[in-house]
């Protein structure tokens, strides 16, 4: 049996407003091995990160679970600029965890997305409007 050919990992994504001042972030992943809920919590106003917590459902060792001391540490941080590089410091090397900067990459960007979004009807006036997303990635150049 090929373990390769047996294994799926899902990650979801949902958004919502918190208090009209933030947005809550949570992230979902599961596999063979794993089932994590991840949310963030980021200020609408700064775009900042006011906190982030973690719910370890199923991990496959035990000292999974010390990795979330670390996410306090992103308390303040930008979703902008940086943010890779801090979610790789911060989650990175023996203390760290690959999977939570995994979710945090793919979901915090999302927010900026969302905020770009608002109140935009159609596709064409997103293209008149992405100013906000400059210099995010190629479509935004």
């Amino acid at each position: 049996m090929n373990l390769m050919n047996n294994f799926r990992r899902n990650i979801a994504v949902s958004m919502e407003s918190v208090d009209g001042n933030a947005t809550r972030v949570t992230s979902v992943m599961t596999d063979k091995y794993h089932e994590i809920v991840l949310e963030a919590v980021i200020d609408n106003a700064s775009l900042t990160i006011r906190g982030v917590s973690v719910e370890f459902r199923k991990a496959p060792m035990g000292d999974c679970l010390q990795s979330q001391s670390r996410l306090d540490l992103l308390a303040g941080v930008s979703v902008g600029k940086g943010l890779t590089r801090k979610l790789y410091e911060v989650l990175g090397g023996s203390a760290g965890c690959p999977n939570l900067r995994n979710m945090l990459l793919c979901s915090l960007p999302l927010v900026l997305n969302l905020m770009a979004a608002e109140g935009i009807a159609g596709v064409r006036e997103m293209e008149s409007n992405h100013d906000q997303l400059r210099g995010s990635c190629a479509g935004y150049g």
